[in-house]
């Protein structure tokens, strides 16, 4: 008989897996951000721009922009947040989301300095 130690169980779920890889963490935490990318899942916050809503993840924009910290640092249950561009810098906001999320692998447009200075400025 064991005193209290448990011998460990092999039928966990693949999700409860407590190998862990640290020089391989920041790769597995961009892929994962990477699918996150125009999913609903986990998302929690609404951008409005222009006429469209966008689904984003507030921890991705936090960790991106410290405009986008300053916002949601004065109000964490932040649902909703109107982004003012105009109709013509949507595409070009869209653009930036993909970048961020996906670290994007073509050269950005130079229209789109534009609004990233916008989305990092006060």
């Amino acid at each position: 008989m064991m005193l209290g130690i448990k011998k460990p169980r092999n039928d966990l779920p693949r999700m409860f897996d407590t190998r862990f890889d640290a020089a391989n963490f920041g790769g597995q935490l961009q892929n994962r951000i990477k699918t996150l990318y125009g999913s609903e899942l986990l998302s929690d916050l609404q951008l409005l721009v222009g006429d469209e809503v966008l689904r984003v993840h507030k921890f991705v924009l936090f960790a991106w922009s410290e405009r986008f910290q300053e916002i949601l640092s004065k109000d964490p249950s932040i649902k909703e947040l109107r982004v003012d561009l105009k109709s013509e810098e949507v595409a070009y906001f869209k653009l930036l989301l993909e970048f961020i999320y996906t670290g994007g692998k073509h050269p950005l447009p130079i229209r789109l300095v534009k609004v990233v200075i916008l989305s990092t400025s006060n």
